[in-house]
Order: structure tokens, then sequence, then C-alpha cells
């Protein structure tokens, strides 16, 4: 019985000092987690830093690119490519690195690089989708009176050039 007794007595140490030591990771920083969104659209948890940068700069930095593609109507979602080299998964536009995949972010997701890499570059064109259909919605009564206005020359003038191309 005492042998059983101090044996337990071992776990419920050990038990403590685990949880004493997760919670001095999390009150020091050493969890760096950090959530991306543009607008009110969730897209994708960064997991610790890249270099000397942390998380929560590196999920304002991917922010940021994200939201510049959402807002340029000439960039389309499917213009998004995983690229995979020797050191991971990057996922790019047009030449330019919207997110760098680091080998801590493929950890905690129980993933590979490029396979990461995939998956968030699908999540982030649904980001795209779902923050310009927001956008959409959330257009004032001028802004939608300007949009008509401008479809409706549109029109009258493409009807204008066949009936003149007609004669």
């Amino acid at each position: 019985y005492a042998l059983s007794r101090a044996f337990r007595l071992c776990l419920v140490g050990l038990a403590l000092w685990l949880g004493l030591l997760g919670f001095s990771q999390a009150a020091l920083g050493l969890e760096d987690d950090a959530e991306v969104r543009i607008g009110e659209v969730y897209v994708l948890t960064l997991h610790g830093r890249l270099g000397s940068t942390r998380a929560q700069e590196r999920a304002r930095n991917v922010a940021r690119n994200i939201l510049a593609l959402a807002r340029d109507p000439l960039v389309s979602p499917s213009e998004l490519v995983v690229q995979e080299g020797e050191n991971g998964g990057s996922i790019d536009c047009r030449g330019d690195i919207i997110l760098l995949v680091t080998s801590n972010d493929a950890r905690v997701e129980r993933s590979s690089k490029g396979a990461l890499a995939t998956k968030w570059a699908a999540d982030i064109k649904r980001a795209i989708k779902e923050y310009r259909a927001q956008a959409a919605d959330n257009l004032t009564p001028p802004q939608r009176f300007g949009r008509l206005v401008i479809a409706s020359i549109s029109a009258l003038l493409a009807f204008w050039l066949i009936r003149r191309a007609r004669k």
C-alpha cells in the first residue's frame, strides 16, 4: 500500500509540474499562434516564428497580403499558386509570395509543408471569395446607384455600337 501511495503522489506531482510548465509557456509567450483574418473572415492559424518574426506579426503581414488580393478586382483567386521547394511550401500570386509555410506550422497541423500550403491556398481562395461577397453586400446606396449608372451606360454604348456597325 505504501508503494502505491508514493506512486500516486509522484503521478500527482508530475501532473502538477506539467500543468505549470504549460501555463508558464503560455505566460512567457512560448506558445506563439496567431489567426489570420481579413475583415470578419477567418482564413487560417499560423504557428510560431519565421526567423525573428513572431506569429502575430506574420499573421498581420499575411492578412495584409490577402486583403490586397481581395480588394483587387483584377486578381482571380485561381491565380494563387503553391510553390514547393526544398525548404517547404509557399503560396504565391503573380510572382509575389503571399505566405511561407514553416516547419512549425506543418508540425502543429500534422502535415507536410507542401500539403499544408495546398490546404491553406484553398482556404485563402475561399476567404477572398467570402470577403468579396461581404463587400458587395455592404455597398452604400450611392455606391449601388453608381454601379447601376455605369452598367446602364455600358449597355447603351454597346447597343449603340452594334447598331452603328450594322449600318
